[in-house]
């Protein structure tokens, strides 16, 4: 029958040869598991942020362009002021490329695009984004980057 131990106040608990070590490695373990985690959340967080912002500035780009083209108030300008919009809502983003935003005026949802419009057509607004991970948090995922598209739809006064 082994001794009993009495322990003291103050004397340390004497431990198996090798448990210090063990408790360390576990320590780290979950270390790693719980960073991982926080990495994870605050990685879907912007994700998130991401596409509502792209959603949004596609609204505000669909809003600002919902007039039919006059002479005073040309296609171009109303491009514009779509772009301008777009890249006001998305500024904490960059700068959106003008390859991105997509404009499309047309008469009925069946239409083509760039027909004549008129008040009762409709502007379609995409926007296309790249959104890309930190590039550690994105190697754990197997991604560098996922595509978020915003869209929406207006009819010209």
């Amino acid at each position: 029958m082994p001794p009993a131990i009495q322990a003291t106040a103050g004397a340390p608990i004497p431990r198996a040869r090798g448990q210090r070590g063990q408790a360390m490695v576990e320590f780290a373990v979950a270390l790693l598991f719980f960073v991982g985690m926080l990495l994870a959340i605050f990685e879907g967080a912007r994700l998130v942020a991401t596409f509502f912002a792209v959603a949004n500035a596609a609204a505000d780009g669909a809003r600002a362009g919902a007039f039919a083209p006059t002479t005073q108030l040309p296609t171009a300008t109303l491009d514009g002021n779509v772009r301008a919009a777009v890249r006001e809502t998305t500024s904490f983003l960059g700068t959106i490329p003008d390859a991105s935003i997509t404009i499309c005026r047309r008469t009925s949802p069946t239409a083509a695009c760039g027909t004549p419009v008129r008040s009762g057509s409709i502007v379609d607004v995409t926007i296309d984004y790249t959104f890309y991970f930190v590039p550690f948090a994105g190697g754990w995922l197997g991604l560098t980057s996922v595509p978020v598209t915003g869209y929406h739809r207006v009819q010209i006064d």
